[in-house]
Parts: C-alpha cells; sequence; structure tokens
C-alpha cells in the first residue's frame, strides 16, 4: 500500500472540502495505525498525523488512539539515537515530529 500519496490524497480532499473522501481514504490506513505499523512510509509521522487530523476534525474517537499511538513510535525511535543534539535536531526540526510532540504533551 502507497501510504504517504493515500494520506496526501486525504490532506488534498480535506482542503477541497470533500469530507465523503477523506474519511473513506482515511479508513484505508487507520488499521496499520491503530497498530503501530506504517512500512514503507517516506513520512510515517506526517501520515500518522494526517489521519489525526482528519479523524480530530470528525470527532472520531480513534484520534485520540492515533496519537497516542505516534508519539510513542515518535518516542521510541528518538530514543535510538545515542546523541542528545541529534535527537533534539530529530525531534524539534522535523514540523511533523514537532507538531506531535506539541499535541500528545498539550492534551
Amino acid at each position: 500500500m502507497l501510504n504517504d500519496p493515500l494520506a496526501g490524497l486525504a490532506r488534498a480532499a480535506q482542503a477541497l472540502g470533500d469530507r465523503a473522501r477523506v474519511l473513506h481514504t482515511i479508513e484505508r490506513l487507520v488499521p496499520m495505525l491503530q497498530e503501530g505499523t506504517l512500512h514503507g512510509a517516506i513520512e510515517p509521522f506526517r501520515v500518522f498525523l494526517t489521519c489525526y487530523d482528519v479523524l480530530a476534525a470528525a470527532r472520531d474517537d480513534r484520534a485520540s488512539t492515533i496519537l497516542v499511538t505516534a508519539y510513542r513510535l515518535l518516542m521510541l525511535q528518538a530514543s535510538q539515537i545515542s546523541d542528545p543534539a541529534l535527537r533534539g535536531t530529530f525531534l524539534e526540526t522535523v514540523p511533523a515530529h514537532y507538531r506531535l510532540i506539541r499535541l500528545a504533551t498539550s492534551s
């Protein structure tokens, strides 16, 4: 499955206000995200955020699960970076990572 393009289609449909298409597209990604798997994604945390945004806008209870899972995976990945400066760069300069942290820690 092409996760990044599906998330991109969802973002485009959301920008156009096509709620039905957004939800249909996201439904193809949600099962993998809930399991914490997104193999083959180029920007996995951006995909997580897209799904979170769509679900949150729809007031879907799965949004919080997606956010918690994404945050846990991001922190796990960051913990593998032994250099504190590099880890900070990874978490603070990648827009999706930074936004994910802000969302997860503000709730």
